[in-house]
C-alpha cells in the first residue's frame, strides 16, 4: 500500500499533471488522499506516517486533517511545542475542529499553560460558546478550576451534567469538581448537595474500589477512576465538618462508603509474647511541614523505645505530600523511627509490606485529607487499627477499631455518629510542640482599641461565626477585628465583603493575606488581643498556637459535634473552662465582657501560656497514650 501511495504521487508530482484540472487527474487526486489517511491510520512507523503527510500537504496545504495528524505525529514523540504549532495552524483555519480542540487545549493544560489556553478562549469565545461537545466543556471547567474561576468552572461542569450525559464516570467527576468548586465559594449547601449525588451515583451503581490499582493521586485531570471515586467521598465528608448534618445523615454518608471499600481479612496475626516489643506504625502524608506535624512529632521522639519499635509509612515527599525524612522531621526526630516510603504502593502491596514487618497497630494520621490511604486499612494487615489527630470526624469504615479522642473533644453520650469505638484520654488528646523557635512579643492592650482575630484558615468563617461577631462589633465601637485570609483572595473584594456582613467601616477592619513563612504567621499573634474561635469548625493548631503565643481565645461547645470542640478540650484542659461558650448568645456575650475589661486580657496573656505549657508535658501524655495502645492491642488479643 505504500509503495502504491509513493509510485501515484511521484506519478502525480514529477508527470506534470498538478496543474491539469480535469476530472480524472482530480479523482487520481482525491484517490491518492484517501490512499494517504488509510496509511496513516493502518501503519505504526511514525516516520512513515510523517512521510506521507507531509506529500498530502503539498497538495493540500490548508486540509484540516492533515494538519491535526501532523500534530498528533509530534505529540506522541512528546515533542509538545512542535505539536501545538501544527494545532494551532490547524486550528487557526478551522476553530471548530473539536478533535484538535482538544489535543491543544490538553498540551497547555497538562504543562500548565494556562496563558495560552486564556489566549485561545479569548480569541475565539464565540465559536466555544457554540462548541457542545462535554470533552472540550470539561477541559475548559478543568482551566477554570486551575486559575481559581470557580464560578466558571461550576458553569461548565453543569453543562455536561445539564446535557444529559450518560457516562456515569464522567457525571460522578463533574459532581465532585462541582461541589469542590461550590466549597472553594463557601457555598457549604451546594457543595454538599452535588457532592451527595456523585456519592449516590456510586452507591446506586455498586461501583467498588480497585485495591489493586496503582496508588494515584487526586489530582484535577487523573485517569484513575479510584481517585476520582475516592475524592467524591473525601470531600463530602470533609466539607461535613463545616455544616451541622444530623448523625441519620452522616450515618448514611459512612455506610456508602463501607459499602464502597471491599473488606479482606487474608492476614492471620502471630501472639505477641511476652517481652516482645510492640511496634506501632502511623501511615501519613502529613510527617513534615504540615499542622500535623505539630502533633506527632513530640509522640513520635518520646515513645518508650524500650517497649515500642515506631515506624512511620509516609505518603508524601515526592512532591505530591509534606513527606517524611526531611525539614524538621528530620531535625527532631532523626533515627527514633524507621521511615518507609509508599506513594508507590498499591493497597495490596502496601498491606503486604505492612503485614511482613509485622507492625501490631497501625494507626491513620490522614483521615479524609488529601493523600490519605484509607482504603489499605479494608485489608486489614494489622491486628488493631486507628485513626488519630488527622481529621475531625469518624472515617466511616468497620475496619478502623478505635478512635483517640478525650471526653470533652467527644462528649461520652454525644449523638455524634462514629464507625469506630472511640477511647478516651484521661486529658487532652493531644499533644503539641510548637517546633519554631520564634519569639513573639505579645501585644499590649490599648483600652481604646481592643484587637479580636481570627487566624483559622478563612474557610472556617461560617454565617453562624459571622452572625456572632456582627453583634459583638456592633456592642463594642471601639473594637477592630483582624481576619486573615485565603490563598488567592482579592483583598479589595474581601474588604467590601466583611464590611457588609459585619457592618463595620474599614478603619476597624485589619485583613491579612495569604503568608507562607511561619515567622509572618507567628507575629500575627502578636497583633490581637482576643483570638475569636470559629464555629461549628473550631480550630486546632490555631488554638494551641495561640495559647503558646499568649493570646485568650473564646470559643463555642457543642457536645455532638468533635470538630466544635477541640478547642474548648484544650481551654479545660488547661484550666479555662469560663472562655467556654454553650450558646452564641454566651459566645457573644463572654466576649463582649473579655473586650470590655482590659485588665482581664492582660492577666490572660499573662496566665494562658504557662498553663497551656504544664497541659502539654510530654510524660503525663505519653504514660496515658500508650497505656491506652497497649490496652487496645491485647484486648484485641483476648478477644481474638
Amino acid at each position: 500500500m505504500l509503495s502504491k501511495f509513493n509510485t501515484q504521487y511521484n506519478d502525480l508530482f514529477y508527470g506534470n499533471d498538478l496543474n491539469n484540472n480535469n476530472n480524472n487527474n482530480n479523482n487520481h487526486i482525491k484517490d491518492l488522499y484517501e490512499l494517504g489517511i488509510l496509511i496513516v491510520h493502518d501503519n505504526n512507523d511514525v516516520c512513515v506516517q510523517k512521510d506521507v503527510i507531509t506529500k498530502l500537504l503539498i497538495l493540500f496545504p490548508n486540509d484540516a486533517r492533515l494538519l491535526y495528524y501532523m500534530g498528533c505525529i509530534y505529540l506522541k514523540k512528546n515533542l509538545f511545542t512542535k505539536a501545538t504549532l501544527w494545532f494551532k495552524q490547524c486550528l487557526d483555519r478551522y476553530p471548530d475542529y473539536v478533535e484538535c480542540l482538544l489535543d491543544y487545549l490538553k498540551i497547555l493544560f497538562d504543562n500548565n499553560m494556562l496563558s495560552g489556553i486564556s489566549q485561545y478562549t479569548i480569541a475565539h469565545s464565540d465559536v466555544l460558546d457554540k462548541i457542545e461537545d462535554n470533552r472540550v466543556q470539561y477541559l475548559l471547567a478543568g482551566y477554570q478550576l486551575k486559575c481559581r474561576n470557580f464560578k466558571k468552572s461550576i458553569m461548565h461542569f453543569q453543562k455536561i451534567i445539564d446535557s444529559c450525559e450518560t457516562n456515569i464516570h464522567i457525571l460522578i467527576r463533574c459532581y465532585t469538581n462541582a461541589g469542590i468548586c461550590f466549597n472553594d465559594i463557601r457555598n457549604r449547601e451546594k457543595a454538599i448537595r452535588y457532592l451527595q449525588t456523585a456519592v449516590s451515583i456510586i452507591h446506586t451503581h455498586h461501583i467498588k474500589y480497585d485495591h489493586n490499582c496503582a496508588y494515584g493521586d487526586c489530582e484535577y485531570g487523573s485517569n484513575n477512576n479510584n481517585t476520582d471515586y475516592k475524592k467524591a467521598f473525601n470531600h463530602l465528608f470533609i466539607s461535613s465538618d463545616y455544616q451541622y448534618l444530623t448523625p441519620d445523615t452522616m450515618k448514611q454518608y459512612h455506610d456508602a462508603y463501607n459499602h464502597f471499600v471491599p473488606k479482606s481479612k487474608s492476614f492471620l496475626f502471630p501472639k505477641i509474647e511476652r517481652g516482645m516489643k510492640i511496634k506501632v506504625g502511623y501511615v501519613s502524608s502529613d510527617f513534615d511541614t504540615h499542622v500535623v506535624s505539630h502533633f506527632i512529632i513530640p509522640i513520635l521522639i518520646n515513645h518508650n523505645s524500650d517497649v515500642f519499635e515506631v515506624h512511620c509509612f509516609s505518603n508524601g515527599g515526592d512532591g505530591r505530600g509534606s513527606g517524611c525524612g526531611g525539614g524538621y522531621f528530620n531535625e527532631f526526630v532523626g533515627d527514633r523511627v524507621k521511615i518507609h516510603h509508599i506513594s508507590s504502593m498499591s493497597d495490596w502491596d502496601l498491606a503486604s509490606y505492612i503485614h511482613t514487618l509485622g507492625i501490631h497497630i497501625l494507626i491513620d494520621l490522614n483521615g479524609h485529607t488529601t493523600l490519605n490511604r484509607l482504603e489499605m486499612f479494608a485489608l486489614n494487615p494489622c491486628p488493631v487499627q486507628m485513626t488519630y489527630i488527622g481529621f475531625p470526624n469518624s472515617i466511616g469504615l468497620d475496619c478502623i477499631h478505635y478512635r483517640i479522642t478525650d471526653a470533652i473533644a467527644d462528649h461520652p453520650e454525644s449523638n455524634q455518629h462514629y464507625s469506630e469505638k472511640r477511647i478516651h484520654m484521661p486529658c487532652s488528646f493531644l499533644l503539641f510542640d510548637n517546633l519554631f523557635n520564634i519569639h513573639v512579643v505579645p501585644k499590649q492592650v490599648d483600652p481604646s482599641r481592643i484587637v479580636i482575630g481570627s487566624l483559622n484558615r478563612e474557610s472556617k468563617i461560617s454565617t453562624y461565626a459571622i452572625s456572632a461577631w456582627r453583634k459583638i462589633l456592633y456592642e463594642c465601637p471601639h473594637a477592630a477585628i483582624l481576619i486573615k485570609l485565603c490563598k488567592g483572595e482579592n483583598e479589595l473584594s474581601r474588604a467590601q465583603y466583611y464590611m457588609d456582613v459585619l457592618n463595620i467601616s474599614r478603619d476597624r477592619l485589619i485583613l491579612v493575606g495569604f503568608l507562607a513563612m511561619e515567622d509572618d504567621l507567628a507575629q500575627l499573634y502578636s497583633q490581637i488581643d482576643i483570638l475569636l474561635d470559629t464555629f461549628p469548625y473550631s480550630g486546632t493548631t490555631t488554638t494551641c498556637k495561640s495559647m503558646f503565643y499568649s493570646v485568650p481565645v473564646i470559643t463555642k461547645y457543642n457536645r455532638d459535634y468533635h470538630a466544635h470542640n477541640v478547642s474548648s478540650s484544650i481551654l479545660i484542659h488547661s484550666g479555662f473552662p469560663e472562655l467556654v461558650a454553650y450558646s452564641d448568645d454566651e459566645y457573644i456575650s463572654k466576649t463582649i465582657e473579655l473586650i470590655r475589661d482590659p485588665d482581664r486580657i492582660s492577666r490572660y496573656k499573662s496566665a494562658v501560656k504557662p498553663a497551656f505549657e504544664e497541659l502539654m508535658q510530654p510524660g503525663p501524655f505519653m504514660k496515658s497514650y500508650e497505656d491506652l495502645l497497649m490496652t487496645c492491642l491485647f484486648q484485641k488479643q483476648i478477644k481474638n
